[in-house]
């Protein structure tokens, strides 16, 4: 099944959207989940929510409808398969971080593969995983000498890996609640959890950027000075995502940036698709 062949099912809204998304499943037959490692079959029916975030209402992000959002395009940008992808309007008409920016710190690994154990670990802060004592929820990992543990959003349990100098010696799945392992896996992929990439490129970009917009609206230097230091720090911050487009030289993309171009497309309910896009466009 190839990524070309999907359909693309634009819907009213999130209510709707998850309704339709539970009845594909249902209908064809699939399990829930958002499964990619080899050996379980993944999840044909993607739904892809709606960005909290905006410029104009400090709304701090929900993490997990972030990390979910980040899961379906990584799917996209990998060309991994897919049946369905159903598309509330606000998730359609809402520009996410560009395609090249997410399909360039995808990771795939495998047993017998070598890994730098360091730069694996430099990769995933950024990226917008945090480091805790004990993997329990998406978007975290953990270090204990060669064990890395680590649960990537489109997987349906953390894995730990076992490194031996550069060489991966197995890749185990594990209970997040008891910690015990459970079976190994061929494979894992580990991409990012949020929009804002907090790479070097990145922040010296923002800086750039977000510090011209300071001086043209004259923004007092002492606010400055700390919108700056916030943004080079390289932590999260309140508001961070309202300032997405800064973060990419490219320029942000919509969804239909990620789709094939034989990907065919349905909308369902075109009256009220066509209100509620007017009043997305509007708000």
């Amino acid at each position: 099944q190839k990524q070309g062949s999907g359909r693309v099912v634009l819907v009213p809204d999130a209510g709707f959207a998850e309704r339709l998304a539970a009845d594909l499943r249902f209908f064809g037959g699939w399990a829930a989940g958002s499964e990619v490692e080899a050996g379980d079959e993944p999840d044909p029916v993607l739904l892809l929510r709606a960005a909290e975030s905006s410029a104009f209402s400090q709304v701090a992000a929900d993490r997990r409808i972030a990390m979910e959002r980040l899961a379906v395009l990584f799917r996209l940008a990998q060309e991994l398969p897919w049946r369905f992808l159903v598309l509330p309007v606000a998730a359609a008409v809402r520009r996410a971080l560009p395609r090249s920016a997410i399909a360039e710190r995808c990771s795939r690994i495998e047993p017998g593969g070598e890994l730098e154990r360091d730069e694996l670990l430099r990769r995933l802060a950024p990226a917008g995983y945090l480091r805790v004592p004990l993997v329990e929820d998406p978007g975290s990992f953990a270090v204990r000498g060669n064990l890395i543990d680590v649960y990537s959003p489109s997987a349906s349990h953390p894995v730990r890996l076992e490194l031996d100098d550069e060489l991966v010696v197995s890749l185990k799945r594990f209970d997040p609640d008891g910690q015990r392992t459970r079976k190994s896996v061929n494979e894992i992929w580990i991409h990012p959890v949020r929009e804002v990439l907090l790479g070097p490129d990145e922040l010296r970009l923002a800086r750039g950027r977000i510090g011209e917009l300071c001086d043209e609206v004259c923004l007092p230097s002492r606010k400055k000075g700390e919108l700056l230091g916030d943004i080079q720090s390289g932590r999260l911050f309140f508001s961070l995502e309202s300032l997405l487009p800064a973060f990419y030289r490219e320029g942000l993309q919509t969804v239909f940036d990620y789709l094939p171009a034989d990907a065919r497309l349905a909308v369902l309910d075109p009256a009220e698709v066509i209100q509620v896009l007017q009043a997305e466009m509007a708000r």
